[in-house]
């Protein structure tokens, strides 16, 4: 076990803590350190799910070895420190391809299953955590291999569970077959109103296994305006294949000034929409490119300058009629361009009847919204009335995207918290379970 000097952990929205230390544990026991700890992986958690201040941090992403490819069944093991980008690049070229990605290739698995992450696909694939077959665990009482069949409850507890549950070192995975090379067929449909948009989805996710929408939430707008992006894999050996991505545009690491802000992003989306607008019918992309979009811009987050960003991600359920849901999108969305705190990052997915693989998981049947907010003296006051439809609705707000949820939100949101907390490590704490009041 190597310890590292007290050093900053920050998060990719901009927050930042102090551990009491931080450690690559090459061999560790969380045990063996008699104090608070939590595992934190490639920090791309956006607000403090992933930090510490009154713990040790444990940093895995030493731990990135592809242990073992079954190219047969395309059942993988791999440390929990490997990343995703890392394992499609070990896997494409047998002929396998991940179930379920979030939009970057640098999350670790261990993050992804943390985080319980999901992509464009939930209506057909579910989660990350519905693929992962088996876990390896080490807490503070011990080393535990869990699985749906061998410690069932901590096994939903871990996925999804924000590292709260001790240190993931192993996951095997179902990886799913690739079709061709890797190539996606990609179609954009402009939408001008939130019952188009909505609609549009749902008429997406019957054609097409990824689908998301794009929005532009500029001040000044009346109505949504926006497109659905939507794309299905073939099987093509002529199209680019899947490490075709192109070379990524990188912000230096260096760079601390804010180019985010009002003016900014109303003119990056009208030409952001400009150039979709001819952009129409069926057209192959590499996978990749279209599944990790936010990897075509290396240290985006530091656009947003010293004070960062703040996501708001919310699910509203489906329980209600398609006028309510209608009725609260546009609801959702005016909040948003009224206090011109918005950016070029607006998505709205829908998300499937899966049963949820963990008991903090965060997907529900529902319309996802996600926004990036300016971190202004004004963000807290709109996240609170964001916050106030999410719950009215009975919805949920993401741990790992967030940095403003109260505690009554988060309990509202999870019923499964009472037993998750029965499976969580006492050893374990971070800002955001402290803040949650679970420590």
């Amino acid at each position: 076990m190597s310890e590292v000097a007290r050093s900053e952990l920050v998060s990719w929205g901009g927050r930042r803590s102090r551990p009491l230390a931080l450690l690559e544990p090459d061999d560790v026991h969380p045990a063996a350190l008699r104090r608070p700890y939590l595992p934190v992986g490639a920090g791309r958690s956006y607000g403090d799910s992933g930090l510490v201040a009154h713990g040790v941090a444990l940093r895995s992403t030493r731990m990135n070895t592809v242990l073992e490819l079954d190219t047969s069944s395309g059942l993988l093991r791999c440390q929990a420190g490997t990343t995703l980008a890392q394992i499609l690049a070990h896997v494409v070229p047998a002929g396998w391809m991940l179930p379920v990605v979030p939009g970057t290739g640098y999350v670790t698995v261990g993050g992804a299953i943390a985080n319980d992450v999901h992509g464009k696909n939930h209506v057909h694939s579910g989660t990350f955590g519905h693929h992962v077959r088996r876990l390896w665990l080490m807490t503070g009482e011990g080393c535990v291999c869990a699985s749906s069949v061998d410690h069932p409850t901590l096994f939903r507890a871990t996925i999804g569970g924000l590292g709260l549950t001790g240190l993931i070192t192993e996951a095997e995975i179902q990886l799913q077959p690739l079709r061709g090379r890797g190539s996606m067929l990609r179609e954009l449909r402009r939408v001008e109103a939130a019952e188009a948009l909505l609609e549009s989805l749902e008429d997406a996710d019957r054609d097409f296994e990824h689908t998301a929408a794009w929005v532009d939430c500029s001040a000044g707008r009346t109505d949504v305006r926006g497109y659905v992006d939507c794309a299905r894999a073939v099987a093509d050996d002529g199209l680019p294949g899947v490490c075709a991505t192109g070379r990524a545009v990188s912000v230096p690491a260096w760079w601390r000034h804010g180019l985010i802000n009002a003016p900014t992003v109303k003119l990056f989306n009208s030409a952001h929409l400009l150039t979709r607008r001819a952009d129409s019918g069926l057209h192959p992309v590499p996978m990749q490119q279209y599944l990790f979009p936010l990897d075509a811009v290396q240290r985006w987050n530091l656009l947003y300058g010293r004070a960062g960003f703040v996501q708001f991600q919310g699910v509203l359920p489906f329980a209600s009629s398609a006028q309510e849901r209608v009725r609260e999108v546009r609801r959702v969305l005016r909040l948003i361009r009224h206090a011109g705190l918005g950016s070029p990052l607006v998505v709205i997915k829908l998300f499937g009847a899966h049963r949820s693989a963990g008991m903090l998981s965060y997907p529900r049947r529902g319309v996802n919204i996600a926004v990036d907010l300016l971190n202004r003296p004004a963000t807290t006051r709109v996240y609170r009335q964001l916050e106030h439809i999410v719950r009215d609705v009975g919805g949920a707000i993401y741990p790992a995207k967030d940095a403003l949820m109260d505690v009554d939100t988060f309990r509202s949101g999870y019923p499964g918290l009472n037993a998750f907390l029965r499976s969580k490590d006492p050893l374990t704490t971070s800002l955001f379970a402290r803040r949650m009041q679970l420590v």
